[in-house]
């Protein structure tokens, strides 16, 4: 596979800080092309990420627009695929990007996932403190770019109509952890057992499938993670 010519190149200590003339880092050029997933398998560009990241590779520096790879991410290569996931803004978050981080322009990650329509990655930004108040350099801010496109689904995300990071369990319980429920299958795929009880704690929908229609559970059972198995039964 792809990936596993990429493995290759790695394991033979390249120099990785290497850039283009717009200043793209290898971490860069990979998130931004994230949306091609469909030539790869699901986890591949997950693991090529991660992998990168673990090689020395910052997620917060910025190429010549001032865009991290987390606004990348976020923005997804500005492909209009309606298969972008947030796989790869879940990969950078856990290796503490900065999510409130401004381009050039002054917009966030949060402000192109807005615009975009992305709702999952708009949902992880929020999750994990994006600020949808936030104003890029010509005053608007990502709800002002979801309404503009006429995204509802996003708007109700960005005015609070879904959970947003720091609710009460309380407030998670009235409207609901969708969105919760895929960071949750996320970090079990991951084998992330302190994030998983983490969402736990937090409400997430342990009955939540993901698009091959698993839950947290089967994912946990495919990697034959007892630990794991044996903590989402006891929430189920």
């Amino acid at each position: 596979s792809k990936y596993d010519v990429f493995r290759l190149i790695l394991e033979a200590s390249p120099t990785v800080k290497v850039y283009t003339k717009e200043g793209f880092s290898p971490l860069h050029v990979a998130v931004m092309n994230e949306h091609v997933a469909w030539m790869q398998k699901e986890e591949e560009g997950y693991l090529r990420i991660s992998d990168l990241l673990k090689a020395g590779l910052d997620p917060n520096e910025p190429d010549n627009m001032g865009r991290t790879p987390l606004h990348w991410a976020a923005w997804q290569g500005a492909t209009n695929s309606l298969s972008v996931t947030d796989d790869m803004v879940l990969a950078l978050l856990q290796a503490d990007a900065d999510v409130l981080r401004k381009d050039i322009n002054g917009r966030t990650p949060l402000h192109y996932a807005s615009e975009m329509g992305y709702i999952s990655i708009v949902a992880t930004l929020l999750y994990h403190g994006a600020d949808p108040y936030q104003k890029d350099n010509d005053g608007h801010t990502s709800l002002d770019l979801a309404k503009n496109r006429q995204l509802s689904d996003v708007e109700e995300l960005l005015l609070g109509h879904i959970p947003a990071p720091n609710i009460s369990l309380d407030e998670l319980e009235k409207v609901g952890t969708d969105y919760l429920g895929a960071e949750l299958i996320r970090a079990v795929r991951a084998g992330q057992v302190n994030e998983v009880e983490y969402l736990l704690e937090k409400g997430a929908d342990v009955w939540y499938r993901d698009s091959d229609g698993f839950r947290a559970y089967d994912r946990a059972r495919d990697n034959n993670n007892k630990t794991l198995m044996d903590l989402l039964k006891k929430y189920e």
